[in-house]
C-alpha cells in the first residue's frame, strides 16, 4: 500500500532531518535511532507525535492524525465484507494506541461495530468483549482492534477468520503469539492473514525481519 502524499512528505522530512542531525554530530546513537525508527512507523500508521500544544486547544493530545492509506484500505475492505452480508469476523492488529483509536473510530463511522482491546481495557470489559466476539451467531460484534503488545498473549479468539496487521511488530514472539490467537483446538475454518506494508519504508524492514526469523525458527525446530 503506497503512502499518501501527506505521509510521504512527513516520512521524508523525518529521514532528512535525522540525516542532517547525524551528520552534525558525527556519530549514531542507538537510542536516537530507535526513536526515529518508531517515529517513521508512526507515520506509516497515520499519525505524528507532537511535543507542544496550543493554549486554546480543548483536548490536549500527544499526537496529530494525518491521512492514512492503511486505515483507508482497512475500512473499505471491512465495510465491503459487511455490506456483502458475509459473516466473516476478524482482528485488526495495531502497534500504537493512537493507531487503534483511529482505526476503531473510522470503522464505527463506516457503520462497522468493533471494540478495542489494549492496555487500557479493564478485565471486566475483556470478559464482556471476548464472549460476544466468540458468539458467531451475534450479528453485532464481528471485529476487534487489538494492540499487538497487549493482546498477543492470553486471548483465545478462534472465531477470527481474518487477521489484518495494520502495523507490524519487530518482536517475532509477539507476531507468532498474535497469529496463534485464532489457531486454537477445535478450529476447523481456515483463516486469512493480511499484512499491510508500505513499500520503501520501515514496514518492509519489519516484514523482511519477520520472514528471516520465522525461517530460522522453522530451521531450528522443524516445519510443522
Amino acid at each position: 500500500i503506497e503512502l499518501s502524499k501527506e505521509q510521504k512528505k512527513h516520512y521524508n522530512s523525518i529521514r532528512k532531518n535525522y540525516g542532517t542531525e547525524v551528520a552534525g554530530i558525527g556519530r549514531l546513537d542507538v537510542s536516537s535511532v530507535i526513536a526515529q525508527y518508531t517515529r517513521l512507523q508512526q507515520v506509516t500508521a497515520g499519525y505524528l507525535p507532537i511535543t507542544g500544544f496550543e493554549e486554546e486547544e480543548e483536548e490536549r493530545k500527544s499526537y496529530c492524525e494525518i491521512s492514512s492509506a492503511k486505515t483507508d484500505w482497512t475500512v473499505e475492505f471491512i465495510r465491503d465484507i459487511q455490506e456483502s452480508g458475509d459473516d466473516t469476523q476478524g482482528i485488526v492488529w495495531t502497534k500504537f494506541q493512537a493507531e487503534a483509536d483511529r482505526v476503531a473510530r473510522e470503522l464505527q463511522e463506516a457503520g462497522v461495530r468493533c471494540e478495542i482491546v489494549d492496555g487500557r481495557t479493564k478485565d471486566k470489559e475483556r470478559q464482556r468483549i471476548v464472549p460476544e466476539f466468540l458468539d458467531r451467531g451475534n450479528d453485532n460484534l464481528r471485529w476487534l482492534v487489538i494492540n499487538i503488545s497487549a493482546g498477543a498473549y492470553g486471548l483465545d479468539l478462534p472465531a477470527a477468520d481474518i487477521l489484518i496487521y495494520h502495523s507490524g511488530t519487530p518482536d517475532i514472539l509477539e507476531r507468532i503469539q498474535s497469529e496463534s490467537r485464532g489457531h486454537r483446538l477445535g478450529r476447523v475454518r481456515p483463516y486469512l492473514i493480511i499484512d499491510l506494508v508500505c513499500p520503501n519504508t520501515v514496514d518492509e524492514l519489519i516484514w523482511e525481519s519477520k520472514e528471516k526469523r520465522v525461517s530460522l525458527i522453522e530451521f531450528i525446530v522443524g516445519k510443522s
